[in-house]
């Protein structure tokens, strides 16, 4: 009996401490539905797009070692590559890992369809 108050009493806890994140949560999913957020984050990412266009020249050769590297499992290669990866927005950073002394917190990269982008970012975003 003592084991199943003391399970109750956990589980209680446990929703407790979900409370604040799911309602975190839901008010993160309204305001990314708010047309204002909807367009701006369309506006940021045709820019970032537009940016990996035009410094594809620049960094091309980063992402055909990359594709080489992915088709042939070169993990001696991959392992040398940024971290940088934001799947959640579907992007790969191409560059080496230490690109950071060169570029900054610019990442370049490829998009699921190949097509060149660059952002923003830090390890703590991906």
């Amino acid at each position: 009996m003592a084991q199943e108050a003391g399970g109750g009493l956990w589980r209680a806890q446990a929703a407790l401490d979900r409370m604040p994140r799911d309602k975190a949560y839901r008010v993160l999913q309204e305001a990314m539905a708010d047309p204002a957020v909807m367009r701006a984050a369309a506006r940021i990412q045709e820019e970032e797009r537009r940016a990996g266009a035009e410094l594809r020249p620049r960094f091309q050769a980063f992402a055909d070692r990359y594709r080489q590297a992915v088709g042939s499992l070169d993990h001696e290669v991959l392992s040398r590559i940024c971290p940088g990866k934001h799947a959640r927005w579907g992007r790969a950073c191409v560059l080496d890992a230490d690109h950071d002394a060169e570029t900054g917190p610019l990442h370049w990269g490829l998009t699921p369809d190949g097509d060149p982008i660059a952002w923003v970012g830090s390890p703590e975003d991906d």
